[in-house]
């Protein structure tokens, strides 16, 4: 059996073989090209859809982010690469045969029926016998840079907030209480002493309660129940205040329960 590989790609399908070899296996290189004895066209197949495969997409997309979205930093390309690597192994099938969950087994399948007829020129394959693949690649990075600029959108977003956010010599600590069924209690202490300023169900009203936070620019924030707070509402406020102090002391004194609108 002959496997034509470059080595950029040999070094990744030799580790893979290496990690699911049963027996010796003898490989003899000329060029790049190996010959490959004691090996079952399956499991060179496989091999190559986990190692080498893999790395081949990391290039394409590489290569067609520098073209195509050259208008990004560096640091931004990456992290485009990135993304669309995620997106790869999370997508549906997309009528090609590297895309869905199984992608990967059907690429195997597709280069063991070379394998067994005693050749396969890897490049050659990824190249003409992927139809379709190049597109869909392209297609996966205009959805890995739409994920991108919502991602700056979001920092932007939160650092207006952490601006807005910050204390001034009035500013009072205040304390919030989560309680089960999406309930929280906004206290404040204040020249006044104690008081519950707002409190109630906050359930499709994060924003809100986000928003009503940020606005008393707290000099201190405090957190009860933090295990109850959705992660809409604990993680900007973990993000805008880094000096969050967490307590799982009970309800002030003077709190008289009542119905109370958000």
């Amino acid at each position: 059996m002959y496997l034509t590989i470059p080595a950029r790609y040999r070094r990744y399908f030799l580790a893979s073989s290496a990690r699911l070899a049963q027996q010796p296996i003898m490989m003899t290189l000329c060029s790049d090209t190996l010959e490959i004895r004691n090996m079952p066209p399956a499991m060179a197949a496989a091999a190559l859809s986990a190692g080498a495969f893999p790395a081949y997409e990391q290039d394409c997309l590489a290569r067609l982010t520098a073209r195509h979205f050259s208008v990004f930093d560096t640091t931004e390309q990456a992290r485009i690469v990135t993304l669309a690597h995620m997106l790869l192994r999370e997508d549906v099938c997309r009528d090609t045969i590297a895309s869905g969950p199984r992608r990967l087994q059907r690429v195997a399948e597709a280069m063991t029926a070379c394998l067994r007829n005693g050749m396969l020129d890897f490049l050659g394959f990824c190249r003409f016998s992927l139809p379709g693949h190049l597109p869909y690649l392209r297609r996966t990075l205009d959805l890995a840079a739409d994920a991108l600029l919502a991602e700056e959108e979001e920092e932007e977003y939160h650092a207006l907030l952490l601006n807005c956010a910050q204390p001034d010599k009035e500013s009072c600590p205040l304390h919030l209480f989560f309680n089960e069924k999406d309930i929280c209690h906004i206290w404040q202490h204040g020249r006044k002493g104690i008081r519950l300023l707002e409190g109630g169900c906050f359930s499709g009203r994060e924003d809100m309660l986000l928003a009503n936070v940020i606005a008393l620019r707290p000099r201190t924030l405090t957190i009860s129940g933090a295990a109850l707070a959705p992660a809409a509402v604990l993680q900007p406020l973990q993000q805008i205040f880094s000096d969050i102090l967490y307590d799982d002391g009970e309800m002030p004194a003077d709190f008289t329960p009542g119905p109370h609108q958000p």
